[in-house]
């Protein structure tokens, strides 16, 4: 059993290790099999360079959201003048937390957007923005499975203050908020620092017993965010 047993271990790969396997690179290539129905389907993924779509509008005038550096100026450029406005959120897997604030002001007036937790004691600070126009646009937002992150929170807090249509979904339900820390040689890690909630939406019960020292990373640890 331990010579099978090592024989398989031999052939397989860890599924971290796949995952770079068919993710990182800007060239070569990748044989794969696919097993599917009792059938396998041999393919070759053929390795080349991502891109993000770019700020829109596109030809309906659909302005395609991504939250990176720089996109809260052209939003609010975007916005200008306008009575009716409609952002696409879907494809937005990450962004960045603090752009999405200056995009919500770019369009929405200051106040409170939710809250964010910083753990399941109940420890929050309510999501401000403390500048932006005196009204915003009509807004609607068109959002799917692929909505997450900071463009979920985007979309529920403009929701939850009455002042955007939410088309399609239902969302991720991905709601976390993660920090980016850079290590001196170059590598990294994210960390979760906080979980967003929308307005009226109740708050995650406290625990019954919980240590003083018990971080949001462990807290949110289990729930498949830490990276």
């Amino acid at each position: 059993m331990r010579k099978e047993l090592r024989a398989k271990v031999d052939k397989s790969v860890l599924p971290l290790k796949a995952r770079d396997e068919l993710m990182l690179g800007e060239s070569g290539s990748v044989d794969v099999v696919w097993r599917r129905q009792g059938q396998e389907i041999k393919t070759t993924l053929t390795r080349s360079k991502s891109e993000l779509s770019t700020f829109g509008p596109d030809s309906q005038g659909v302005i395609h959201l991504t939250f990176a550096p720089g996109e809260a100026d052209r939003l609010k450029s975007a916005a200008a003048g306008k009575q009716e406005l409609t952002i696409d959120l879907r494809n937005a897997p990450v962004g960045d937390f603090a752009t999405m604030k200056q995009c919500l002001s770019a369009l929405a007036p200051r106040g409170d957007y939710g809250t964010i937790e910083l753990d399941k004691a109940g420890k929050s600070h309510p999501l401000t923005i403390g500048e932006g126009p005196a009204t915003a646009p009509k807004l609607k937002l068109l959002v799917d499975n692929s909505t997450r992150g900071v463009a979920e929170i985007f979309a529920l807090a403009l929701k939850g203050k009455g002042l955007a249509e939410v088309v399609g979904g239902p969302m991720a339900g991905h709601r976390y908020i993660t920090e980016t820390v850079a290590l001196p040689d170059g590598s990294g890690y994210t960390l979760v620092v906080g979980k967003y909630r929308a307005p009226a939406e109740k708050s995650a019960a406290a625990p019954k017993k919980r240590a003083s020292h018990q971080s949001v990373a462990e807290l949110y640890e289990g729930q498949g965010v830490i990276s």
